[in-house]
Order: C-alpha cells, then structure tokens, then sequence
C-alpha cells in the first residue's frame, strides 16, 4: 500500500534539467562535470564534482549516502536510535551522458532500478514510522517512487524502477538527475531504511554505446580505443 508522502524539512527539490548540446574545439575540454550531493540528517546539501563518494554519521543516529556514478548505483540509509538525533539520509547524483553509435535522433528509456526496506516498530500503541523518495529527472521529464511505512503492517521490502523516455540525438549531450531519500522517526522504537538503486538504459541499439563525463559506460558491444578516447576528449 502506498502511503502519501509525508512533508519533512529538508526535502529535495524537482528539477528539470534540459539537453545541452556539446560545444565544439578546446572549450569542450574545459566543461566540468555535473556536480552531484548528500546530506545526512537535517545537514545542508554537501555537493562536489568527485564520482564516488561515501558520507556516514555515528550515534545516536546512523545514517549513511553514497554514490558511484563510475556504477550507476547510490544508496541511502537511515536507522533512528533517539528521538533527539533525526535519522536522513539524502542522494543527488548528475552526470552529463553522451550515446553513441546511433544512425539518427532516437527515443532512448533511462531507467533507475531501485530496492526499498522500510521497517517500523510499534510499543504500547505508538509506533515509529520510516518513508523513502525515489526521483529521476532528465530533459524537463520527471518519474518518482513515494512509500511510507507508519505500523508494522505497513513494513515494505520491494523492487521495483522509475523510468523516463528521452529525445537523444547523436553527439548532444544530455543531463540527467537521479534521486534517493530516506527518512526514519522514532517515537518509543527505533525505526530503520535501506534505499539502493542502479541507473540502466535497457533498450539501447544494436552497437549503441551511453557514455558518461563521469566514466559511466553501458551497451552491447565492445568499446574501441578510438571511440573511448573521443568520448573522453569532450569531458576532459
């Protein structure tokens, strides 16, 4: 059952991030990557330009963000031990994807595989609660995953994806944004959160090839030391 999601200071914000197309000679080697952030409990947004990264709390609260854009993968967790030490943690990974081997524009599925645990506990009729956000945004379209979990009735253990459709053309560059957020609450129990997730493109064409600035590669054939480096020539 899917519960609406509850408002929570610190929530992120949706953002469309349209096509950008390449720029051509010495300055595409000076265009820095997409910057990509955390945040743990009710901290500000940490971001930087690094395509991995771990950040982690200790007690009373645990929780834990990481990402590997290298990968494709993220992960938030959340576990309350004390209701004075609020239990976030929070995901914004950007990169900036360049497909290549495409004849002509095509429509190409950006799809973020996603497994969610939400566990509550209940004493004496008050029971902790736990929610997660799943987002992924990439040229003004957006697709989200919302589900609460406020009884032990509600405790969730499920995959499932988000996916958006996009208008990709052949040397043009295109963002894209994807999202996790977790939070757990506790009242006389502790409450725990465990959100991962793995960017695919599944229905790319036959010897097409998604190339990212921060070293992401997915497809179905063999890259070519040629068609590696130019790829990297526009990055770096």
């Amino acid at each position: 059952m899917t519960s609406p999601r509850r408002p929570v200071r610190g929530t992120l914000a949706t953002i469309g991030l349209a096509c950008i197309v390449l720029p051509s000679g010495a300055a595409r080697g000076q265009e820095p990557c997409p910057a990509s952030c955390v945040a743990l409990r009710y901290g500000a947004m940490s971001c930087g330009t690094a395509p991995v990264r771990d950040s982690s709390t200790a007690l009373p609260s645990l929780c834990r963000a990481s990402y590997d854009l290298i990968a494709g993968t993220a992960r938030a967790s959340a576990d309350s031990r004390s209701e004075t030490a609020p239990a976030r943690a929070a995901v914004e990974g950007r990169d900036r994807y360049v497909v290549t081997g495409l004849a002509g524009p095509t429509p190409l599925v950006a799809r973020l595989e996603f497994h969610v645990v939400l566990r509550s506990s209940c004493e004496y009729f008050q029971c902790s609660s736990s929610w997660a956000h799943v987002g992924l945004i990439g040229q003004g379209r957006s697709a989200s995953f919302d589900q609460g979990s406020y009884d032990l009735s509600q405790n969730v253990d499920l995959r499932s994806s988000v996916e958006i459709t996009l208008d990709v053309v052949p040397d043009v560059a295109f963002d894209l944004m994807f999202q996790l957020e977790t939070n757990a609450e506790y009242t006389t129990n502790n409450a725990n959160t465990l959100l991962t997730s793995e960017l695919r493109f599944p229905d790319l064409p036959p010897g097409a090839r998604v190339h990212s600035c921060q070293g992401y590669l997915d497809g179905t054939v063999p890259a070519t030391p040629a068609s590696w480096g130019r790829v990297k020539a526009i990055y770096r």
